[in-house]
């Protein structure tokens, strides 16, 4: 379904003309040592950023605790980085659809 989405969302951008970048990767939070300890990253990849927009898509699907927690900290990333990104997550196909009829309107 993921995927399915994803292909909605892509065709239909394309189809408009919108440009974006595919699977952005934002680090969250960088590695460091704890105690001897070396922790990994953590990191966030979008499905979609539309720079033309300032536009974030995310197309994971159902909500997770862990995935609510990753985009308040993309939110402080942007917050920090002095950054209005519009951070979108349509969870099914019309949604997606809607979404992509929304940007086409607005222009």
């Amino acid at each position: 379904r993921r995927r399915q989405r994803q292909m909605c969302i892509r065709d239909r951008l394309k189809s408009h003309g919108i440009g974006f970048l595919f699977q952005k990767r934002y680090t969250l939070q960088e590695p460091f040592t704890y105690n001897g300890e070396n922790v990994r990253a953590i990191t966030y990849t979008l499905d979609f950023y539309l720079p033309d927009y300032d536009m974030a898509i995310d197309t994971k699907g159902v909500a997770t605790q862990q995935g609510k927690i990753r985009i308040k900290m993309l939110k402080r990333l942007f917050a920090d980085l002095g950054r209005t990104t519009t951070i979108e997550l349509p969870r099914t196909k019309d949604e997606c659809a809607a979404l992509v009829a929304r940007l086409t309107s607005n222009r």
